[in-house]
């Protein structure tokens, strides 16, 4: 049986996580390696990379999302928050 985004015939599904993730970075500064599930997962690829102010006016700081293809074919939304630095996994495709 296949996941509903297959059954529907439609594209892949996402699922909100928004939880905090420890990250490895490569000599840029892209996400290289991440934490999940008590195990590091080699990212593949930076497949678009964007900034995203917050909610300013609640004086939420910025974030540089990225979403990455990683070593298994799972993409996954992941991002820093500038001002503490401290990475996040926003969102992960089915």
């Amino acid at each position: 049986m296949g996941s509903l985004a297959q059954i529907g015939g439609l594209g892949p599904m996402s699922r909100l996580l928004c939880c905090p993730i420890k990250v490895s970075c490569n000599p840029k500064g892209y996400p290289g390696k991440l934490y999940i599930c008590n195990a590091f997962t080699q990212v593949e690829e930076v497949l678009d990379k964007w900034m995203d102010t917050g909610c300013w006016w609640d004086n939420e700081s910025e974030k540089m999302f990225y979403r990455i293809c990683c070593n298994k074919g799972s993409i996954y939304e992941v991002f820093q928050d500038l001002e503490s630095k401290q990475w996040f996994l926003y969102k992960a495709y089915d």
